[in-house]
C-alpha cells in the first residue's frame, strides 16, 4: 500500500512539474506566431491556416500535402469559429501539452510488457523529460508521430518474429495512422513490407525440399509470412483510402507528398525555401505537368553518386552538430552514454561466449537484419534531407525505437545472466547504469533543458 502511494505521488509530482515547465515554455519562448515579423520556422502559422480551413470545410479538406492531415484534424475538432488566430495558437499549444502527457503514458504501457519495471521507468523518464518536454509546447505533430511510429515499429518486430493475423493487422493500422500524422512513415513501412516479402521468399526456398515430418510446419511458416504481408498492406491501404483517393484526384498520385516528390530534390535550403513560398499546393500539379519542379528523376539525371554521397555525409555531420548543440543535446548524451557502455556489458557477460552468441544471432537473425536495415535506411534518408531540411526533429523520430532496443537487449542479457551463478553482470550493475542515467537526466534538466524551457527555441 505504501509503495503504491509513493509511486502515485511521484507520478503526480513529475506530471505537475512537466506541465508547469511546458506551460512556461509556451508563454515565454514559443510566441513566434505572434511576433511582429511573422517569422515561424516551425510552420505553426501554416498549421493555424490548415486547422481553420479543415473546420470550415467540415474536414473535407485534408491538408496541403506538405503535411498529412491527422494532427491538424485533431486540433480542428476543438476549434471554434469566433476565436482569433492568437487564441487558436494558444489553445493548440495547450492541447499539444496535454496530448504529450497522454502519449507518455501510452508509451509506458506499450513497453511495460517488454522491459523490466525499473528499466521501463528510466526509459519513460528519458522519453518524457529529455525528448518530449522541450517540444511539448509547439503546434506541431512530432510527438504524436514519434509515438505512433514507435508503436508501429514494435508491431513490425512482432510480425517479423511471430507472423500472424493479429500482429500484421496492428502493423498496418498503426503504420497508416502514423503516416496520416507525418508522411515520413512511408519509408519505414515500405522497408517493413519489402522485408516481409523477402522473408517469405527466403523461407519458401529454404523449405522447398522439406523433410516429410516438417512439411506441414514449414508450409505454415511460409503461409504466415505471405498472409502477414498481404494483410498488412491491405489494412494500410484501406485505412488510408479516403486520403489516397483525394491525392489521386487532386495531384495525380495516390501517395503524393510535396516534400518527397519535390522539396527534398532541391540542391539548397535557400532555393527550396524561395520556390516553396511561391508554389502553393494549387499550382503544384500544373508545374509538374510542365516539368518545372524538381523530382527524383531529374535529380538522379543531374547528379552523380559522389554528389549524392557527399550531400548525405554533409547532412549527417550537420545532424550530429544539431543533436549536441540544441535542445536535443540531453537525449543525445544519454543515448551516447548507453552506446558507450553496451560493448562493456557484452564483453563482461559470461553467458555470451562465442557459441551462445552465434545461437542467439541465429534465433533472432531476421529481427537483427531488419533493425539494421530499418535504422540505416531511415537515417540515410534523413541525412540526405537534412542538407536542406534543417532540424533535429527528423532524426529524433528514431530515438525512441533505438533506445528501446538498447534497453530491451540489456534486460534480456540481464535475465540470461541472472541464471548463471558465476555471472559478472547482475542487477546491481544494471541498476547502477540506470541510476547514473537518472543523475545525467537530472543534471541535464538543470543545465540543458531548463535553459531551453526559459529561453531557447525548440520548434525545428
Amino acid at each position: 500500500m505504501l509503495k503504491k502511494l509513493i509511486i502515485i505521488t511521484a507520478v503526480i509530482f513529475i506530471t505537475a512539474v512537466y506541465f508547469y515547465l511546458a506551460i512556461q515554455h509556451s508563454l515565454l519562448v514559443n510566441t513566434r506566431f505572434t511576433s511582429d515579423d511573422g517569422s515561424d520556422p516551425g510552420d505553426q502559422r501554416v498549421q493555424i491556416k490548415i486547422i481553420k480551413r479543415m473546420h470550415e470545410e467540415n474536414f473535407s479538406y485534408l491538408g496541403d500535402r506538405v503535411r498529412t492531415p491527422l494532427y491538424s484534424a485533431l486540433q480542428a475538432v476543438f476549434y471554434q469559429n469566433k476565436i482569433s488566430d492568437d487564441q487558436l495558437f494558444n489553445q493548440g499549444k495547450l492541447i499539444n501539452i496535454i496530448l504529450s502527457l497522454f502519449l507518455i503514458f501510452v508509451i509506458y504501457f506499450a513497453t511495460s510488457k517488454y522491459l523490466t519495471q525499473f528499466s521501463n521507468i528510466v526509459f519513460i523518464l528519458i522519453t518524457g523529460l529529455a525528448l518530449f518536454l522541450p517540444k511539448a509546447a509547439y503546434l506541431q505533430p512530432e510527438l504524436l508521430y514519434y509515438t505512433l511510429s514507435f508503436i508501429a515499429f514494435i508491431f513490425f518486430i512482432k510480425t517479423i518474429k511471430n507472423p500472424g493475423i493479429r500482429n500484421a493487422l496492428a502493423s498496418g493500422v498503426f503504420a497508416a495512422i502514423a503516416y496520416l500524422t507525418k508522411a515520413s512513415m512511408f519509408l519505414g513501412f515500405s522497408i517493413f513490407v519489402v522485408y516481409l516479402s523477402f522473408l517469405a521468399i527466403v523461407y519458401l526456398f529454404k523449405f522447398s525440399t522439406p523433410k516429410p515430418k516438417d512439411s506441414t510446419k514449414n508450409g505454415k511458416v511460409v503461409n504466415n509470412y505471405v498472409c502477414s504481408f498481404v494483410i498488412t498492406l491491405l489494412v494500410f491501404i484501406t485505412v488510408l483510402s479516403p486520403y489516397l483517393i483525394q491525392n489521386k484526384k487532386l495531384y495525380g498520385k495516390y501517395f503524393f507528398n510535396y516534400v518527397s516528390e519535390v522539396y527534398m530534390w532541391y540542391d539548397s535550403f535557400n532555393e527550396a525555401t524561395k520556390d516553396t513560398k511561391t508554389n502553393n499546393p494549387d499550382k503544384i500539379i500544373l508545374l509538374q505537368a510542365k516539368d518545372e519542379l524538381p523530382s527524383l528523376t531529374k535529380y538522379l539525371q543531374g547528379h552523380d553518386l559522389n554528389q549524392i554521397i557527399s550531400r548525405t555525409i554533409y547532412g549527417a555531420g550537420f545532424d550530429f552538430f544539431l543533436l549536441f548543440s540544441t535542445y536535443a543535446a540531453l537525449p543525445s548524451l544519454i543515448m551516447l552514454f548507453y552506446l558507450i557502455f553496451m560493448p562493456y556489458i557484452f564483453i563482461s557477460s559470461s553467458s555470451l561466449n562465442k557459441k551462445n552468441l552465434i545461437k542467439m544471432l541465429k534465433e533472432n537473425l531476421s529481427v537483427v537484419v531488419f533493425l539494421f536495415v530499418y535504422f540505416s535506411l531511415n537515417a540515410m534518408a534523413i541525412f540526405f534531407y537534412e542538407a536542406i531540411g534543417g532540424g533535429p526533429r527528423f532524426i529524433l523520430s528514431l530515438y525512441i525505437p533505438l533506445i528501446f532496443v538498447i534497453f530491451y537487449i540489456m534486460d534480456k542479457l540481464y535475465l540470461l545472466e541472472s541464471k548463471n551463478p558465476t555471472s559478472k553482470i547482475n542487477f546491481t550493475l544494471l541498476s547502477l547504469l540506470h541510476m547514473l542515467t537518472l543523475v545525467i537526466l537530472l543534471v541535464g534538466l538543470k543545465i540543458s533543458i531548463i535553459p531551453v524551457i526559459y529561453g531557447a527555441w525548440a520548434g525545428f
